[in-house]
């Protein structure tokens, strides 16, 4: 911001604005196709709340999704309705959205007189630091955010100029509110908004009395409570609690005067920009570690001179920023700060403010100098060409994460994340097709735990990959070691109860699926080995009970096919009369059949016990009988007990094991 110039309330004229529109697209098209990243699989991929008309009510109430943002994730769930997991029509909303809010910013700077507003817009649409936030599926908090925050600007705007002219204002008022908590249940950093109006009121020289500040008091009370909530999400569900979040003071100092000149640095200089960054070493003992400190006091003092002297806007834009960023700047603490202290997206609606000065700076330059007009817009193009090429890092997870480690080669958050990606494509292709994939994994798994051995993900990352090539003890180790530093977490402990049952510690495989159920009481592996086990060791009443619960807690197709089999199996041949029950055996095997078809496989034979028990064997001998015939077709061995099965079967009797 320069000084206040005459207010244009029409804001952007309709070919400037899709010529704006139609850049940020195209500056932005190559992340269009990208894939989901990070943490977008417990919030979208695996988010069962977003699949059903019961899961949109269960987004507004806390502790139902990973935080409590309840208008975000509600978009979502109307995304999913539309294209399910389809990456580019997420990618598509964020992208609009962005450039929505890059109109309704020139609006909003033209209308209070901000020199430079078309220029500032253009760099806020444009400039790489952005991508982040529009090309990350899960920042959709940022942009639909920021859409409110600058909505709700817009309607204090109106309340204030009514009651200049005489009016209540009432009905802008009301909007305001409504507006603010709609950014707020959004991303609760738009908390910042009331102390953002103070800033516009002092820029347009309106006098702050009572009656101009008494309004914002509700806003202040309803922001300060949210962002409150929302700290304590972070700490108590998100898990930013234990010895690696405790910062002293001091610390923080030294963390918020580091970002306070990080940022402006990354918007004057944007590269390179990456997903990670290196987190900051911080000695308070050391002098030398006081310099930013040091810094960002003589740069306040500058601004705070030069607001006295006049030079209001400058002063006014640097306060924007910093204020704005406060919520980031890690005095609260916040779950990302584990890697790094620092993030594009922290700054996606306080980064304005740094470029307000920018485009003030070169507006009034380009003037002075009597430059042509297209001169203006050299700094947006310049920001266009760096999007374009920031953009084609998010065009999939991999090139984000090779991009990143090629300049943050210490960042274990990319190593674990990318051995995971090419983990998962390893075991896709299997053990020889993915041996590359696989053998790459495992050097930058064990890279990242080398560097972070007490992060729970990197140790289940290393129990998966291990596990997949058979290197069980080991395997072993990590997944014990994930058990431990996640306890909520059934997973791990439910892979060590595999890992053990394939080492032939089958008891020891019993406690550990006991501990999986502890912290998830419907986990399908840990009931269906329970059940198993519980069967051959003689505890048949327990193993119904977790045969029925591994049923009903199937989480697909594999698993209702894998458990639906050895339910109704059990259900047919469990030698307890209290316990059989041939008809719901049937019932289950209806369902399976459904999902794989009729055949004459395992599905066969445990049907034929099935209809033995409900009384039916004749028709249990003809299935057998033709499941024995073409097994001895195909010149195959018997099954163990098939023959036997049969001859009881044809005497009219059911099958026992």
């Amino acid at each position: 911001m320069s000084e206040p110039t005459k207010p244009a309330r029409g804001g952007p004229r309709l070919l400037p604005a899709l010529l704006l529109v139609a850049a940020t697209i195209l500056c932005y098209a190559p992340s269009l196709p990208g894939e989901f990243i990070w943490d977008d699989d417990m919030n979208v991929t695996q988010n069962e709340t977003l699949r059903d008309v019961e899961g949109l009510g269960e987004l507004w109430i806390p502790q139902n999704t990973p935080q409590y943002y309840p208008l975000t994730f509600s978009v979502f769930w109307l995304q999913y309705q539309l294209w399910e997991l389809e990456p580019a029509g997420y990618h598509l909303v964020n992208l609009l959205l962005h450039a929505l809010n890059a109109l309704l910013l020139w609006k909003l700077l033209a209308r209070i007189g901000a020199r430079g507003a078309g220029l500032a817009a253009a760099l806020f649409a444009l400039h790489p630091l952005q991508v982040e936030s529009v090309a990350w599926v899960m920042e959709l908090k940022n942009v639909l955010s920021g859409t409110f925050y600058l909505l709700a600007a817009g309607a204090y705007l109106n309340f204030d100029e009514s009651r200049e002219s005489g009016e209540s204002g009432a009905g802008s008022y009301a909007l305001t509110l409504v507006l603010f908590v709609a950014a707020l249940l959004s991303k609760s950093v738009t908390s910042t908004l009331p102390a953002a109006l103070i800033l516009v009121l002092l820029f347009r020289r309106r006098a702050l009395d009572a009656r101009r500040l008494v309004p914002l008091a509700p806003l202040f009370v309803v922001g300060i409570g949210l962002a409150l909530h929302t700290a304590h999400i972070e700490r108590v569900w998100v898990g930013a609690q234990g010895h690696e979040f405790v910062f002293s003071a001091a610390e923080r100092v030294l963390i918020a005067s580091r970002a306070l000149l990080f940022y402006p640095a990354k918007l004057l200089a944007p590269w390179p920009l990456l997903f990670n960054y290196p987190r900051w070493e911080l000695d308070p003992s050391a002098l030398g570690h006081w310099w930013s400190v040091a810094a960002v006091t003589v740069l306040a003092l500058v601004a705070l001179l030069a607001y006295r002297r006049g030079a209001r806007g400058p002063a006014l834009a640097a306060a924007f920023f910093a204020g704005s960023a406060i919520p980031a700047l890690g005095f609260v603490t916040y779950y990302p700060m584990l890697f790094a202290f620092v993030a594009d997206h922290f700054v996606y609606l306080p980064c304005v403010g740094v470029l307000l000065l920018v485009a003030a700076g070169w507006t009034s330059l380009v003037t002075r100098l009597a430059w042509p007009r297209p001169a203006l817009l050299v700094p947006a193009v310049l920001a266009g060409a760096l999007t374009l090429a920031q953009s084609a890092h998010f065009a999939d997870a991999q090139t984000l994460y090779r991009h990143t480690l090629a300049h943050n080669p210490d960042s274990w958050l990319c190593q674990s994340e990318l051995g995971a990606l090419l983990l998962r494509r390893g075991r896709e292709l299997g053990r020889e097709q993915g041996a590359a994939e696989l053998a790459e994994a495992r050097t930058l798994l064990a890279n990242a735990v080398a560097r972070k051995d007490d992060h729970f993900m990197i140790r289940w990352n290393n129990a998966l990959l291990l596990s997949t090539i058979g290197e069980n003890a080991a395997a072993l180790e990590h997944a014990r070691r994930a058990a431990e530093l996640r306890e909520s977490w059934a997973e791990p402990p439910a892979l060590a109860a595999v890992l053990l049952h394939r080492m032939g510690r089958t008891e020891e495989a019993e406690v550990w699926s006991r501990r999986a159920l502890k912290a998830d009481p419907e986990h399908f592996t840990a009931h269906l080995f329970l059940a198993d086990r519980t069967r051959t060791t003689g505890r048949a009443a327990e193993a119904a009970e977790h045969y029925a619960a591994a049923w009903h807690a199937a989480p697909n197709d594999a698993s209702v096919l894998e458990a639906g089999l050895k339910y109704a199996w059990f259900l047919s041949t469990v030698r307890d009369t209290d316990l059989r029950d041939g008809r719901l055996a049937l019932e289950v095997l209806g369902r399976v059949e459904s999902i794989s078809g009729p055949g004459i496989g395992p599905l066969a034979r445990v049907r034929a016990a099935a209809l033995a028990e409900s009384g039916d064997p004749e028709r249990a001998t003809r299935l057998l009988s033709e499941l024995r015939d073409a097994l001895l077709e195909a010149g195959g061995p018997l099954p163990t007990g098939l023959e036997a099965q049969l001859s009881a079967h044809r005497r009219g009797a059911p099958w026992r094991e």
